[in-house]
């Protein structure tokens, strides 16, 4: 059973993961996650981290997990699960939780979305400044390179590692449009990831695209991985759809490559 375990971060918009070292050796080290859910508040909202311990040999390494609408469930914790089985603690944006809490109070920026992203890895590293790679999926792709975008972003992350990433993303959920997704687009506001990608640099970006995906094709992403500065890479796996079934076993090659070449890129 999944535990809960309610953390309160005392940050604002002032004191962030990027804070200078010295100023950050006088703040209190945010609470210790624990392994399954955890409450991260962050600009006053709470929001929803699943922590997966690495397994077997650990290598010191956090991942930031940032899935699509859907949530923390299905596929998205099979790859958290599986990031772990290599050595790396995982921690998991429940994505849909994340842009609903914040769509009550307005749409958020890309600005928002990048200092979000600080705080949370500050959180990861308690407080210790170390950097933290970031991988999203579908609609979490597209919020990792508006966090990875960010200034101060270069500062608490060491990579970006996307797969699934379209160039029109939402930026704001409500609980009802899991039902208008059904059958149709839900009208929310958007964003382009191209005019971010070439803010990515320099950064590592890692871009793993399936060969039919059906909600991305593979030209749409040969030209944001074009948009992107250097360092990058782009690896296009035959798989069958938006979840790479039919060749999960090259997917996960390229996502563990993906994060290896991060590590040692940046």
């Amino acid at each position: 059973m999944w535990r809960r375990h309610v953390l309160s971060i005392c940050v604002v918009a002032a004191v962030l993961a990027c804070t200078p070292p010295a100023a950050r050796a006088q703040m209190p080290a945010p609470a210790a996650p624990v392994p399954g859910w955890n409450g991260v508040t962050i600009r006053g909202e709470r929001q929803d981290l699943y922590y997966l311990p690495a397994r077997g040999t650990p290598l010191h390494h956090r991942v930031i997990f940032v899935p699509g609408v859907g949530g923390w469930k299905g596929w998205a914790i099979t790859v958290g699960e599986t990031m772990a089985s290599w050595g790396y603690d995982v921690y998991g944006l429940d994505t849909k939780t994340y842009l609903d809490r914040f769509t009550k109070h307005g749409q958020l920026t890309e600005v928002d979305v990048a200092r979000d992203v600080c705080t949370i890895a500050n959180w990861t590293t308690g407080g210790s400044g170390g950097r933290v790679s970031l991988v999203g999926w579908s609609e979490g792709a597209g919020l990792g390179v508006l966090a990875a975008a960010g200034s101060d972003s270069k500062k608490a992350l060491s990579g970006l590692i996307t797969f699934g990433l379209a160039d029109e993303n939402v930026i704001a959920w409500h609980w009802s449009d899991d039902l208008e997704s059904f059958v149709s687009k839900p009208h929310e506001p958007t964003f382009r990831a191209s005019d971010f990608m070439s803010r990515v640099t320099p950064l590592p970006l890692a871009m793993i695209q399936s060969g039919h995906d059906q909600y991305v094709g593979v030209d749409e992403s040969k030209r944001l991985f074009a948009a992107a500065g250097q360092p990058k890479r782009f690896d296009l796996v035959q798989a069958d759809n938006h979840r790479f079934d039919g060749n999960h076993k090259e997917f996960f090659l390229k996502l563990h490559e993906g994060l290896q070449w991060v590590d040692q890129a940046h």
